[in-house]
């Protein structure tokens, strides 16, 4: 796989991370955590546009969305998220 970009990212704002145990706070941060919040986002942005432009199909967009960049059980994601 070829790499077609490094971004270094700095939150400003405390994010919803943590392991596997959800009731403990976990300092940790992980590639996962980053994926999450990027599905989350993703999803967000995706389907208020979708919704916005009176689509009733915003949710399946999400997701569809969703798939083809962060991947699926059944196709790899176009991304790779490491953290240094």
């Amino acid at each position: 796989m070829r790499k077609v970009a490094e971004i270094r990212i700095e939150s400003l704002t405390p994010s919803a991370i943590g392991g596997y145990d959800p009731n403990k706070h976990d300092d940790i941060l992980r590639g996962t955590s980053i994926r999450g919040l990027a599905a989350w986002w993703l999803r967000a942005i995706v389907s208020g546009k979708a919704y916005d432009r009176g689509d009733p199909q915003h949710k399946e967009k999400a997701k569809k969305a969703q798939e083809m960049i962060l991947g699926s059980t059944e196709s790899s994601s176009l991304l790779t998220i490491k953290v240094n």
